[in-house]
């Protein structure tokens, strides 16, 4: 008996996949600046080493506005005020870190993407005592990873058809009715 599977559903799915991933990657450019905590800012990199390697990207917000859209093997450095951050990272699911940043310091957020049941899922870690990364790992991340910067011109048009859903998720958490990682002003490295 021969069996034959109709290519269209993959197809299908390979497309809508490919579109995706492009444009996520067009609000984005790499950058070969580093940047370094000042004393008017903290600075937190978020990262995303190897792994699951779904095209997938996430876009990563500090409550309504728009840090970037986080790419495989590529980190964001952002340069914030210091006091009480949400950030929070949409993908097929949501993902959210509480953090308290001080001046002078640097924080670091790792966010790694699982195989879900409806598409890739995001998880994002504070470096810190509960999401342990030695100084050897961290040092080779900021070494191989590609640093990226939003595109400012297209962070209007991204932002404005995706902040609703964000506000929303953010007001849950206002509301306490999800929770959210923890990451203390003592989480810098």
């Amino acid at each position: 008996m021969r069996f034959s599977v109709s290519p269209v559903p993959t197809l299908l799915f390979l497309f809508s996949m490919s579109l995706a991933a492009v444009g996520c990657a067009a609000t984005m450019q790499d950058v070969e600046r580093k940047l370094e905590p000042g004393a008017g800012y903290a600075l937190v990199t978020f990262l995303r080493p190897e792994g699951y390697s779904d095209p997938s990207d996430f876009s990563l917000w500090d409550r309504d506005k728009l840090i970037g859209v986080l790419n495989h093997r590529r980190m964001i450095q952002v340069k914030l005020e210091p006091g009480k951050h949400l950030f929070v990272a949409h993908c097929h699911n949501w993902s959210l870190v509480a953090a308290t940043l001080e001046a002078g310091r640097h924080y670091y957020i790792v966010g790694k993407v699982y195989p879900g049941e409806w598409g890739a899922q995001v998880a994002l870690y504070p470096v810190n005592e509960h999401f342990v990364v030695d100084d050897a790992e961290l040092a080779k991340w900021m070494r191989t990873l590609k640093r990226a910067r939003l595109v400012p011109e297209q962070r209007q048009p991204y932002q404005v058809k995706n902040q609703d859903r964000v506000r929303a998720k953010v007001q849950q958490y206002d509301e306490g009715q999800i929770g959210a990682e923890e990451m203390s002003a003592d989480d810098y490295r």
